[in-house]
């Protein structure tokens, strides 16, 4: 009796446990893609690395931005720009430039055809050739009395600033006295200025001129001329390379045959920076 018992008690474990496991197998056949689901991502998935990948064969590749294409276009410069504050360079005053050279020609009195040419050496400092044809010598009294004078112009900068500038000139050279009477001469002019500029664009300025000269005749006394002049130079700049120039100067010509006489020096011409 307690064996029967004993089996009945282990055969109704037995079909517990096999109708358990029978309901499990249901429920999960009755949901059949829960058992291929993939697994849920994360609500935050973490940021994808970005790799370099080469274009397909036949693909053309994104167009990249070019360096500076959102950058505004240059404003085109302004023609008066190349006028450094202050010039860059003068034929009257101490504008020496710093490289380069300056062709100048002057027509007047006493002078009526002069050009010159100046070489800058070093910042400061030019040296050139100089041709002219005169036909007084500073004194009007003296007036037609044809000749012809080689020089070396030597211009030296004493002081540069902006607004202000300040040199001396010196025209070694000799003149030959093509009249009646042939005469040779030594020249010695020497000529001290200081000068402001205006607008970056005029120069004007005062000038002490000395051009000495020493005349050795071909018959009669030799002749020591000391003309001392004073007066105002000017200078109007047209366009960075080109200028106008003006030169009056006036007082007494010192001289050891004649005494004392009026001279002055009236010119205008134009210089070019090469």
């Amino acid at each position: 009796m307690g064996i029967l018992r004993h089996d009945l008690r282990s055969a109704t474990i037995l079909v517990r446990l096999a109708a358990a496991i029978t309901l499990g197998v249901a429920a999960t056949l009755t949901a059949p893609g829960a058992l291929f689901a993939e697994p849920q991502a994360d609500d935050d998935p973490p940021a994808e690395e970005a790799v370099a990948v080469d274009p397909a064969e036949g693909d053309e590749p994104a167009a990249q931005p070019l360096d500076g294409a959102d950058e505004p276009a240059p404003e085109p410069a302004d023609p008066g720009a190349t006028l450094v504050r202050g010039l860059s360079w003068d034929a009257v005053a101490g504008g020496v430039p710093k490289s380069g050279a300056i062709a100048e020609v002057r027509v007047g009195f006493p002078g009526l055809l002069t050009a010159a040419y100046h070489y800058t050496v070093q910042p400061g400092f030019s040296m050139g050739g100089l041709v002219g044809f005169d036909y007084a010598y500073y004194v009007p009294k003296a007036a037609w009395t044809s000749s012809l004078i080689l020089a070396v112009p030597l211009r030296y900068t004493l002081l540069r600033g902006e607004t202000m500038s300040a040199a001396v000139r010196a025209d070694p050279g000799v003149r030959l006295v093509l009249d009646d009477v042939f005469a040779f001469g030594l020249l010695a002019n020497v000529e001290a200025v200081i000068a402001w500029t205006i607008e970056n664009r005029f120069v004007v300025g005062a000038a002490l001129d000395v051009p000495l000269g020493f005349m050795i005749p071909e018959r009669g006394t030799v002749n020591l001329t000391v003309p001392l002049l004073v007066g105002a130079v000017a200078e109007m700049h047209l366009s960075p390379p080109l200028a106008i120039t003006f030169e009056v100067k006036m007082g007494p010509s010192f001289n050891t045959s004649g005494g004392t006489q009026f001279a002055m020096q009236i010119l205008a011409g134009a210089a070019y920076r090469l």
